[in-house]
């Protein structure tokens, strides 16, 4: 479990489990926003708003994986052609290394 916080931003926190005893072989995602008018919950393909009456949203995630990936390659490839910046930029992902780095090294790991 990590406990993020930002300047000027709400707490995330974020419990992964990629493998556990008792558990499916793959890993599932789960994200629940709670806010001061409810709690949006994203788990698996389904996304609810806890105790409102609305029918959850059902996502396919087979299909939506696969335009995920091709438009984010097709992205790449005209930002390169083009020459314009990406969506996201390699020095945030270069932050988001240094996160995952601190969570090893916190959790008693060597880098």
């Amino acid at each position: 479990m990590i406990l993020l916080k930002g300047s000027g931003c709400p707490i995330a926190v974020l419990d992964g489990n990629i493998s556990a005893p008792g558990y499916g072989p793959l890993p599932t995602d789960r994200l629940e926003i709670m806010g001061t008018r409810g709690t949006l919950i994203f788990d698996r393909d389904r996304l609810t708003m806890a105790g409102s009456d609305e029918p959850p949203v059902i996502f396919d995630l087979a299909k939506n994986y696969q335009i995920c990936f091709s438009s984010a390659v097709r992205e790449f490839a005209s930002g390169l052609r083009e020459g314009r910046p990406f969506a996201t930029d390699r020095l945030d992902n270069l932050e988001t290394l240094k996160l995952m780095e601190a969570c090893y090294v916190a959790a008693g790991f060597r880098i």
